[in-house]
């Protein structure tokens, strides 16, 4: 099955764009398990669901879910709540082979998932499955699966061929693994040169150079990246 382009959305794309820098500089008060030093997004992450966790992808879940329906006290949302994912859960009919994404399904078969916004769950794992099983997690490791570290040359491709978008999700993988396996989690910006050897990506529970533990704007090494879940909506998969 080849994979399938990315949902235009621009309006929303930037809303999640706008509303991820808005976070920049967030930070914990001593380490990732810990609160957050301003209460107000201390209680927006306790609000999506974390709870004294490793809390990127709570960050992503935080930030879809401001920008699709009511923003925050500095950006406004597209006000669309028909279109989440909140308290709807269901049964969707799989593919039955999608090994460009990683993962053979050998029969047809029903998956249930558990979203809120996008595909997006609370756990890195579970997000990357959820994203492959409708075809929706573009993989740019060097052997198209999940083995072996991210590719330049497939990230150049997928983005300058609109399968790879800004504000899409992104994952990480640090330590290289084969299989690979997700460590991290952040909105995907930009590639960072032209080269596309770096990406730009804004990200929770991360670190800066003499920062506590926090949102920052990051430039990461493409080899770390596993690949990239497509923003969709309910519509759309």
């Amino acid at each position: 099955m080849a994979y399938i382009k990315g949902e235009p959305l621009k309006e929303l794309r930037k809303k999640i764009i706008k509303i991820a820098a808005s976070y920049v500089g967030q930070t914990s008060i001593s380490g990732q398990n810990s609160a957050k030093n301003d209460p107000i997004f201390d209680k927006k992450l306790r609000g999506v669901g974390w709870s004294a966790a490793a809390w990127c992808n709570w960050t992503v879940l935080l930030i879809y879910k401001e920008a699709l329906i009511g923003g925050n006290m500095l950006v406004d949302g597209i006000g669309d709540s028909d279109r989440n994912f909140e308290n709807k859960r269901r049964y969707i009919p799989l593919p039955v082979d999608s090994s460009k994404s990683g993962k053979i399904i050998s029969s047809p078969t029903k998956g249930y998932y558990r979203n809120d916004y996008s595909l997006q769950t609370p756990h890195t794992t579970a997000t990357r499955s959820n994203f492959q099983k409708f075809n929706r997690f573009i993989s740019i490791n060097e052997d198209g699966g999940l083995g072996r570290k991210g590719s330049p040359s497939k990230f150049k491709k997928y983005a300058e061929g609109g399968y790879i978008l800004p504000g899409d999700s992104v994952l990480f993988d640090w330590a290289g693994t084969n299989p690979r396996t997700e460590d991290h989690i952040g909105i995907y910006v930009a590639p960072a040169n032209s080269s596309y050897t770096k990406a730009i990506c804004i990200e929770g529970n991360t670190s800066a150079t003499g920062k506590p533990n926090g949102v920052y704007l990051k430039v990461r090494n493409v080899p770390n990246i596993m690949g990239f879940n497509q923003l969709v909506l309910r519509e759309n998969i």
